[in-house]
């Protein structure tokens, strides 16, 4: 038998050392998109599109994939699927190193979910949609963690879990929130996803949290706070409290398209965040699109976006199979998704304001 390594970085490299453990497993090469070391561990690493070929020639039967450190599992797969490579030569090796096919895997790379839909930056061209929301709009707790019970059933990890909004710290309990994930998911990295704003008043209690919890602070730097950002980075360093912050953000995307005219496939194929899974309460979905539709929809009478692209978690049919396939699926919110979006300059107004030709394509 002999496979390939998709990827290239430590995680890969110890998969490796794993596998050769393995009698009559005889792995070839690791794969990459980038250039830069030429062997590994003293493999080749070649281009994804040479791997294919060998596959092709019948030279190599099956490939492995991990998490890996950009948590890019399910765009490879899809990759490798729309290549021509069969399903059953597609195998997933967890974080913890369990080799299962790629469809009955128990691990998420990656999960998303809102505290807040409001938002105190209100981005013009938010892709969630919080600046046309007035007033708070805060998650229920209790149904959240119910959720996140219900998810552990047919999923055992989450590499990677972020809290979003809107603007996650406008929750009051966001403490109770981290804690529950770290509780429920004790091996994922949690990151609370932030613009900064609330950072230096951030209570005593979550604080406490945040580094009782190992949560790391993942800062989005907007342009109104190119004077303040010194300030909150050396408050989260005075505190100990592991953060990154983005590149300047001077650039959104607009995707909505109303007239659904969008080829789904293709949206789905070129989509930046077709595998950015979001859990609400106890239905899971897509990506943000499958919930938050109904803010657009509210504020512009005059067009209307699916709400549907979400699956519940009590389904008495469900099993961890289907919620990977699910997740792997366009929706139909991809036919009213542009993608690659049109860019527009970033800006930002007031709560529960929008302008169609800051959000809609093509829009004078």
């Amino acid at each position: 038998m002999s496979g390939i390594i998709a990827g290239n970085s430590r995680s890969e490299q110890q998969l490796f050392e794993l596998l050769k453990t393995i009698p009559d497993e005889n792995i070839l090469c690791f794969l990459s998109t980038e250039s830069g070391d030429e062997t590994l561990s003293g493999l080749p690493v070649l281009p994804y599109e040479e791997g294919i070929l060998l596959y092709r020639s019948g030279k190599v039967d099956h490939f492995y994939i991990t998490p890996g450190e950009k948590l890019k599992a399910d765009a490879t797969a899809y990759t490798f699927l729309r290549l021509g490579v069969a399903e059953s030569d597609i195998w997933y090796v967890s974080q913890d190193y369990d080799i299962t096919p790629f469809f009955e895997r128990r691990e998420l790379s990656y999960l998303e979910y809102q505290v807040a839909d409001n938002c105190n930056m209100n981005c013009s061209s938010c892709s969630h949609y919080s600046n046309l929301i007035k007033g708070n709009v805060l998650s229920d707790y209790e149904s959240t963690r119910n959720g996140f019970l219900k998810l552990k059933k047919y999923v055992d990890n989450i590499c990677l879990i972020r809290v979003l909004g809107g603007e996650p710290l406008l929750n009051p309990d966001l403490d109770k929130y981290i804690a529950m994930n770290r509780e429920i998911f004790p091996y994922s990295r949690i990151e609370i996803v932030t613009n900064g704003i609330l950072v230096r008043s951030m209570p005593d209690h979550l604080i406490r949290s945040i580094k009782d919890n190992g949560i790391v602070m993942n800062i989005s730097f907007y342009p109104a706070m190119k004077e303040k950002m010194a300030e909150v980075t050396a408050h989260l360093d005075s505190l100990n409290i592991p953060y990154f912050v983005s590149p300047m953000i001077n650039e959104f995307c607009k995707v909505t398209d109303p007239s659904g005219s969008q080829n789904s496939a293709d949206s789905f194929k070129k989509c930046t965040w077709r595998y950015c899974t979001m859990l609400r309460d106890d239905r899971l979905g897509l990506c943000a699109f499958s919930f938050l539709t109904k803010y657009f929809n509210e504020y512009y009478k005059e067009f209307h976006l699916p709400e549907s692209g979400s699956f519940s978690l009590n389904d008495p049919d469900l099993t961890s199979e289907k919620i990977m396939r699910r997740l792997n699926t366009p929706i139909e919110f991809c036919s009213y998704c542009k993608q690659p979006g049109d860019p527009c300059e970033w800006k930002h107004g007031p709560a529960g304001s929008g302008i169609p030709r800051d959000i809609i394509i093509d829009q004078p």
